[in-house]
């Protein structure tokens, strides 16, 4: 990935609002993903949060998603859901309903983008450098490990979500939710300002991120190093 020297005074300023938090999101992260479920409808660790806590959801829970069949219907069939990283549920657009978050492998984001009614955004090259995921899909990937693309329903639970995305090149050996205002410019009133969920990650150089919800798109921030 292209990173950019130059210096981004706002994403700092908004990262130092997100590094702590986002270290500790990340040590539960590692713990649950170190703990595999073998259930054929939620193969993997379902994580629920309320922005505050985390909860771990039992996969014969009837809140249980079974989620490659959620994923088949509204993203496509290309589309598998990554056994070996977790569901991630929480309100990552401060409207009160639950989101969900899918980690996937195989499919193609562009071409079933229309078919599907689905964005595609690459907020991670975006910080870097320039985020056109049109370009971007055709960057070969330099990270090391399986390439996933991350999927975003808002209002999953809904009878139609809200807003469908799809990320590409989002680098990340380990994900999660984590709370944040990050995205609380989208509230007009101070009072009105929410905590959210973002999505935060580590790379497999331990370089800590998040991607966030901005009120009409999702923007991706650096938030250091686990090291620091």
């Amino acid at each position: 990935m292209l990173r950019s020297p130059s210096v981004r005074v706002a994403a700092l300023a908004l990262a130092s609002s997100l590094s702590v938090l986002c270290g500790q999101a990340q040590t539960a992260a590692s713990a649950g993903q170190a703990s595999q479920n073998t259930d054929a409808d939620s193969p993997q660790l379902t994580v629920r949060t309320n922005n505050r806590t985390n909860t771990t959801v039992s996969p014969d829970s009837q809140n249980s998603p079974d989620a490659q069949k959620y994923i088949a219907r509204e993203f496509g069939p290309g589309f598998q859901l990554a056994k070996t990283m977790p569901v991630l549920l929480g309100d990552l657009d401060g409207d009160g309903t639950e989101d969900a978050v899918f980690i996937v492998t195989g499919g193609n984001p562009i071409v079933s983008a229309g078919a599907f009614n689905y964005t595609v955004l690459d907020p991670y090259d975006g910080y870097w450098s320039f985020g056109d995921p049109t370009l971007n899909s055709h960057v070969t990937q330099t990270e090391a490990g399986p390439h996933y693309f991350v999927l975003v329903a808002h209002d999953w639970r809904g009878e139609k979500a809200k807003a469908k995305y799809v990320f590409i090149n989002l680098p990340f050996k380990q994900i999660s939710l984590t709370p944040t205002t990050m995205g609380s410019s989208m509230f007009k009133r101070k009072k009105d300002k929410k905590i959210v969920a973002a999505i935060s990650t580590v790379e497999n150089d331990g370089q800590l991120g998040a991607v966030f919800w901005t009120g009409h798109t999702y923007k991706f921030v650096q938030l250091g190093n686990v090291d620091d």
